[in-house]
């Protein structure tokens, strides 16, 4: 008898520890506190300023550095350095704080922090070529960037340009800490605007912002830490884009407890259809991951040709296949209905190859079967948005951007100014969950909420990464797991599995069968379960 897969929504209130936003939303948020709300917009800087200082007396006292350069933009970035140099200077510590603008042009609470610091006899350098600090970039210190902050949205010009060209000569031997966001990725989408200053730790003020994680801007930004600012409550009200950072305890907090009485059935039933005579290892991943990510059974149906590779691979599954063809059609349908009652979470896609035939399997299995429906490689190539928008089922989809592109009909461009905005848009207009994998991925809901991944690693660009990653959601999915919650946390375990093979093996040399190897040591971490195996063994 199929088990039902019950829906375990997310939390309604946003977890505002975990709050992910766009610079609109972090002008928004700042707006509704001091313009509407009265509070005082010189006091979130000073704040901000004194989390940016503690962090960096730490680094100064483990690294036994004995100067510090501060590099300030005209802004309310470089205001918050200023307070930073500030509180280093009233500690005694050596500090130069390098200003790329005049005092006449900075304004508003950057003017109050700077003529704070130039009240405490800080030492205050303003240039008007790079050229002029060269000297004292030759020496140790720590080096804080202040430049720009989120404020940057277009290609960096003139004298910041050269200032970053001349810090990144120097930069080898430097420890870098970077206010809000590194100098030259832009806060609303990751994009690297210039010469960026990478790195060692970020202090981002008050939420995480898109561009410390998105299209590989977080390899760039070190160490995250959040300084948490007091925004009154109601500053939140007027987001346009409710984000959340998907890190280790808001995976943790979604995980569910497993039953020491579990048996093969309630773990679920996961069916793979996919494979071809040329694409044989895409749904063994798949699979593979599936089973070890703890789904219950592990149904194939698949074409003849592929039976020996698979079961040479493992036997744990269950094999069905057609007798005739290389590739899969309508004709199939029969067969596969047999698989329905028992089916948990279908995966489609993997190998499955782009005959015209096969796509009529795949629009019939859409609009006939019950879901839910993990959709990816060859199954996305068949759909549009037409397909999609009126299925009334549970779908997830998981295109990279090239897919992404060509099945919402985008372009690359528009997709990369605007990754989260427009995976929304489409989410919506689809009625699928988007789970839209990049350098750095996102989740968007049709109900309107996003999700920022913080887990994975450059050597997961490899061939077959999506197909452990569809294999882990569909277990999730068949083990009782909401679309929603299973697409979470698949794509943050995926992340983690992939960090640690990185580490392993190098991110040069890792295979996709390398973050699958990792998943036993990730999910043990998150598991939750009351049954323990005990430490020591009776003597018989």
């Amino acid at each position: 008898m199929k088990k039902e897969t019950k829906k375990h929504p997310l939390p309604h209130d946003l977890n505002y520890q975990n709050l992910c936003v766009s610079n609109e939303d972090a002008q928004n948020i700042d707006r509704r506190a001091i313009v509407e709300l009265s509070y005082p917009s010189i006091d979130l800087m000073e704040k901000a300023g004194l989390a940016a200082a503690d962090q960096a007396l730490k680094i100064i006292k483990k690294c036994k550095l004995e100067h510090t350069l501060v590099f300030c933009g005209k802004g309310n970035n470089g205001g918050d350095g200023y307070v930073l140099a500030r509180i280093l200077h009233d500690q005694n510590h050596a500090v130069h704080c390098i200003c790329l603008s005049s005092r006449e042009n900075i304004k508003g609470d950057a003017a109050i922090s700077y003529d704070k610091m130039l009240n405490s006899a800080c030492d205050i350098l303003h240039i008007k070529k790079a050229e002029e600090i060269e000297n004292l970039l030759q020496r140790p210190a720590l080096w804080v960037d202040a430049i720009f902050g989120t404020g940057i949205h277009s290609d960096i010009k003139g004298l910041s340009l050269n200032v970053l060209n001349l810090l990144n000569q120097y930069k080898s031997d430097k420890t870098i800490l970077a206010i809000d966001i590194p100098s030259g990725i832009d806060g609303n989408n990751g994009l690297i605007r210039g010469p960026i200053l990478p790195a060692h730790l970020t202090v981002t003020m008050g939420f995480y912002k898109w561009g410390l994680y998105l299209q590989g801007a977080r390899l760039n930004c070190g160490k995250i830490v959040l300084a948490s600012l007091p925004y009154p409550q109601e500053s939140f009200d007027t987001m346009n884009y409710p984000s959340e950072l998907c890190d280790d305890n808001f995976i943790q907090a979604l995980m569910k407890e497993i039953p020491s009485d579990r048996h093969k059935y309630q773990a679920g039933q996961v069916t793979v259809i996919g494979g071809s005579e040329t694409m044989p290892g895409a749904p063994a991943l798949s699979g593979l991951a599936a089973l070890k990510s703890g789904c219950g059974m592990l149904h194939y149906f698949t074409t003849k040709e592929m039976m020996p590779s698979l079961c040479a691979l493992f036997p744990e599954a269950i094999y069905h296949f057609r007798n005739s063809d290389t590739f899969m059609t309508d004709k199939d349908l029969a067969e596969i209905k047999s698989l329905s009652d028992r089916t948990n979470a279908w995966l489609i896609g993997p190998g499955l190859g782009r005959e015209d035939s096969t796509k009529q399997l795949v629009l019939h299995l859409l609009k006939e079967f019950k879901g839910p429906f993990i959709l990816d490689a060859d199954a996305l190539f068949f759909l549009n948005i037409d397909n999609l928008k009126n299925l009334n089922k549970p779908c997830i989809l998981t295109p990279h951007f090239g897919e992404f592109c060509r099945l919402f009909n985008v372009s690359h461009d528009s997709l990369r100014e605007k990754p989260v905005q427009t995976a929304l848009e489409y989410a919506a207009k689809s009625g699928c969950i988007i789970h839209l994998k990049s350098a750095g991925s996102l989740t968007a809901f049709p109900d309107g909420k996003t999700y920022i991944h913080s887990s994975g690693s450059p050597g997961m660009a490899t061939a077959g990464s999506g197909d452990v990653l569809t294999g882990i959601t569909a277990s999730f999915c068949s083990q009782g797991y909401s679309p929603e919650e299973a697409i979470l946390i698949a794509a943050h375990i995926h992340g983690k599995a992939g960090e640690k093979a990185a580490e392993k093996k190098g991110i040069h040399s890792m295979i996709a069968s390398d973050i699958i190897n990792e998943l036993p040591e990730i999910l043990k971490f998150f598991q939750k379960t009351s049954w323990q195996i005990s430490d020591t063994m009776e003597t018989l």
